[in-house]
């Protein structure tokens, strides 16, 4: 949960809430003590600095962070287009944190999330062609616009202004 936006902390009585909904808040709330405990035991031993304590807030370092989602981003803000569309086919159309599920609260949570992580992509990928359309890169251009709709997604925004949108 945390790594779907690493550079924006969490309450831990939400997060509590969302992974332990039919449990009574106390509970809920050693739940996720004890699992956060695990989890900076076992990177602990491998030498990661993953989490960042707070009693109210769960945050992670985000330099540490690497996820398939992030380096997408990355590859198509940083102008790598052979990297972004390897990484929108490896991707696909398959939905964020896919195989989480803990009922209700959690399934509408991710909803949101994954509503704001096709807005950003969707933009990334915008951003991305209307650079390549500036440089004249039509190759580049082509090859994201379709790794991009191979993945099921609606047209970019710059779809229409760009010069491939008379072909």
């Amino acid at each position: 949960m945390l790594c779907v936006a690493p550079h924006q902390p969490m309450e831990r009585d939400p997060v509590s809430k969302l992974l332990w909904p039919g449990r009574f808040q106390a509970q809920a709330r050693a739940s996720l003590r004890q699992c956060l405990l695990g989890l900076d035991r076992a990177l602990t031993v491998q030498k990661i600095p993953l989490l960042e304590p707070s009693h109210k807030l769960l945050k992670i370092d985000p330099s540490v962070v690497r996820s398939d989602l992030g380096e997408l981003i990355d590859a198509l803000n940083d102008g790598r287009t052979g990297a972004a569309c390897a990484l929108l086919n490896t991707i696909s159309n398959k939905p964020l944190l896919d195989q989480m599920d803990f009922g209700e609260p959690f399934r509408a949570w991710l909803a949101t999330q994954r509503k704001q992580v096709e807005g950003q992509l969707q933009i990334a990928v915008s951003r991305a062609l209307i650079a390549l359309d500036r440089e004249g890169n039509l190759d580049a251009h082509a090859r994201l616009s379709e790794a991009w709709l191979a993945c099921g997604r609606p047209h970019p925004p710059d779809w229409h202004g760009s010069a491939l949108s008379s072909t």
